[in-house]
Formats: structure tokens, sequence, C-alpha cells
């Protein structure tokens, strides 16, 4: 009974981003000022199964949750890779491996990605709705490119960690380069974490070229975020969710969250549904979703996200533990 009670618990904390969404469509008129840029690539999903649960992974265990919350590195493990394609027009890819040398963790990754925009438009113009824009046929190449080093160590209870990011932003003839900083923070707090990071920390991309940026394109944000996972609900059936706040450099507050229904036919094998919900920005919708297989030591994940004018976004990662 107390096991049913956490998990009721968990997903009343991940339905909150819904009922937060529902309340709240996107605003395409926000706009933040054109200095405060981060990297295309700090921006799009950096993992599969995170992306499934409405990109929350603040509190995941896997080799990607230094892109989203280098604190949990003491408890990351393995390696991850996955790639994302944008209505065949727009590529996303992410590759991270960590490793724990005594009691502190070490992550290194790299996120990627390569679009088209539309001739004569500057940067700041081109994305200005969003990264569905990804998906958007057009000529002026584009790519972006953010390299990832971390560290993370318990300190009593609690587990501090860092990472530095390299990031270089390229469209059309433009360019520029900046480092940022993550700091991560969590507690183990009943059957779950409880985490609190800050990213983005550093000088922003000065590409942008006299037009306002779209929402959601401003430097830093900081987010609070649970999750917690292998509830049993019946023979063979586990629960788990995870849910988030952040606010950013704009003060624009977000919330998304998501749960997942494992299936266990035999010790090593489990099969994964997701799905989860986000507060919106630019042109995305708020819905995502997925599934995964795992056998033994390793998993296939596929997650699902779309914009709004048709654009879909088709994730595939391998996990390997």
């Amino acid at each position: 009974m107390r096991s049913w009670s956490m998990a009721r618990c968990v997903a009343l904390a991940s339905l909150l981003p819904a009922m937060l969404a529902a309340q709240s469509g996107p605003n395409m008129t926000v706009a933040v000022e054109p200095s405060h840029v981060a990297a295309i690539a700090s921006r799009v999903p950096a993992g599969t199964v995170a992306l499934a649960l409405g990109n929350v992974g603040i509190a995941s265990t896997d080799a990607d949750v230094l892109f989203y919350n280098p604190g949990m590195l003491t408890s990351g493990r393995g390696m991850s890779l996955s790639a994302q394609r944008y209505n065949g027009n727009g590529t996303a890819a992410s590759m991270a491996a960590t490793q724990l040398v005594g009691s502190v963790g070490f992550g290194i990754g790299v996120r990627f990605a390569d679009w088209r925009g539309p001739l004569g438009f500057g940067y700041a113009e081109a994305v200005r709705d969003g990264l569905g824009v990804l998906g958007l046929p057009g000529a002026a190449r584009a790519s972006s490119t953010a390299l990832t080093a971390a560290a993370a160590r318990a300190l009593g209870p609690v587990r501090l960690g860092v990472s530095a990011t390299y990031a270089r932003e390229t469209y059309a003839a433009r360019h520029d380069e900046t480092t940022h900083f993550d700091v991560g923070v969590v507690w183990p707090t009943g059957p779950g974490n409880l985490a609190l990071t800050v990213q983005h920390e550093g000088a922003p991309l000065e590409i942008a070229d006299g037009f306002q940026e779209f929402e959601g394109a401003a430097e830093w944000r900081a987010t609070l975020g649970y999750g917690a996972w292998g509830f049993p609900l019946a023979t063979f059936w586990d629960f788990g969710g995870t849910a988030q706040l952040s606010v950013d450099e704009a003060g624009k507050v977000r919330s998304a969250g998501g749960v997942e229904l494992t299936y266990v036919p035999v010790e090593g094998v489990s099969i994964a549904a997701r799905v989860g919900s986000r507060s919106t920005i630019g042109n995305e919708l708020p819905i995502t979703g997925g599934l995964g297989l795992s056998l033994d030591r390793y998993s296939l994940d596929y997650a699902l996200e779309s914009f709004r004018g048709g654009v879909r976004a088709h994730r595939v990662g391998l996990r390997v533990r």
C-alpha cells in the first residue's frame, strides 16, 4: 500500500505540467533581447527517454543526464547515443559517456544540430518561431555544436555537480562561440531525487542581427524537479514519473513532466511506454511520447515531439549501462 501511495503522488506531480500547459498556450509575441541567445544545440532535446517524458531529464540515471543535471553524475552510468530528424530536413544528435571513479562521477558529451534556414533571413528572424524551424526546407546552411565536460561528488547526503560547455553557432556566413556553465544539486528524498539546476551561465552568443529572439531563447534558466522510478503496480508492471518547474532569464515560468509504465515479463527484459507534457515554447506542441525496449544492459528507445505547421521530430537512442 505504501508503494501505491507513493506512485499516486508521483503521478499527480507528473500531471501538473499538463494542467498548466492547458491553461496557457504559447505566446508567440513574447520576445527576448537578441544578444541573449543560447545555442540551438543546447536547446534541442539531449536524450530520447527525457524527450518522451516532456524533455525532463533532471533526475535521470542515464549518461545523458550530464546535459540536464551534472549533479546526477554520481548515479548516472554507461553511455548513450541518440539522433533526431525534423521532417527529414534537420538533424540533431547527442552522445554522452559517464564513469564513476571512487566517489567522483565524470561525464563527457557532445550535442550537434544541422539544419537549413530560408535565404534572405537573418539568424534571429529564421529561428524566431521556435525549434520547429529545424524541420523546414531552406538553403542557408546552419549548424550548432556543444561540447560538455562535467563532474559530481557526494557531500554528505547532497550531491553537487558542475559542467562546462563550449558552444559554437553558425548561420550562413555568420558565427559565434562561447563557454557556459551548469551547476546541479541533488537531494535523495523518499523513493526518488529532488534536484535543482542553474544552466547556461556565461557569455551569450551574439549572432543575432537586430531582430528579437523567439520566446525561450533566453540564456540562463533555473529548474527544480523530482523523479522516482520502479514502483510496483501489479505483477510484471512498474511505474515511474518525473516533473519540473523552471524560470529563465526573461522571467518566464514553465512546467514539464511525464510518466512511464514498464512491463517486465522476465528478469532482464522490459518494455516501457512513456508520455509527457510541457509548457510550450514558440511553435512546440505540448504532448510528447515514446517507447523503450531493454535487454539486460542495452536499451533501445524512441520518442516523438510535434510542432505547429505539421513538423514532427522522431528521435531514436541507444543506451548501454
